[in-house]
């Protein structure tokens, strides 16, 4: 399509193509959407909606954007996570336009936390990070301690 190469000169004086509005939103709309079909995106929720349709509006942000998401009723009832103000989460999905408003939304198929949450602090007198196990002297504290046995 034309309108998306990088033709030198192009777009330049009387040369340049016209297009409708309608046009130019189904050019758009067809290079997001091939695109962008399968996407997963990370941010923070905001405005949440929940209309009576079913339909699950909220947004999607970080410190410099925002996307507008939705979940169809259909879908919203089947998400992992069910979206709450400031959570921070992964959402899998596909990007599509609305080009009754010139704008772009991300269909939301499923929602996952973003991340454990903050690292835990190690026990007093260990150094060793929790993910990595316990240290030699937690084992040997917890190996030394007395047990119950079953009976």
């Amino acid at each position: 399509m034309e309108i998306f190469e990088d033709d030198a000169g192009a777009g330049q004086g009387a040369n340049a193509p016209e297009f409708t509005v309608s046009e130019l939103s189904g050019a758009v709309k067809r290079v997001i959407e091939g695109e962008f079909a399968h996407v997963r995106v990370r941010g923070e929720i905001g405005r949440v909606s929940r209309p009576a349709s079913g339909h699950l509006y909220f947004d999607l942000k970080d410190d410099r954007a925002v996307l507008a998401a939705i979940a169809w009723k259909g879908q919203a009832g089947r998400l992992s996570v069910k979206p709450e103000e400031g959570l921070e989460v992964v959402a899998t999905g596909r990007l599509t336009t609305f080009p009754g408003q010139s704008k772009y939304q991300l269909i939301v198929e499923d929602i996952a936390p973003a991340g454990l949450g903050k690292p835990r602090s190690p026990p007093r007198g260990c150094s060793t990070p929790p993910a990595s196990g316990p240290c030699r002297s937690c084992r040997r504290s917890s190996a030394s301690s007395p047990r119950r046995r079953a009976r």
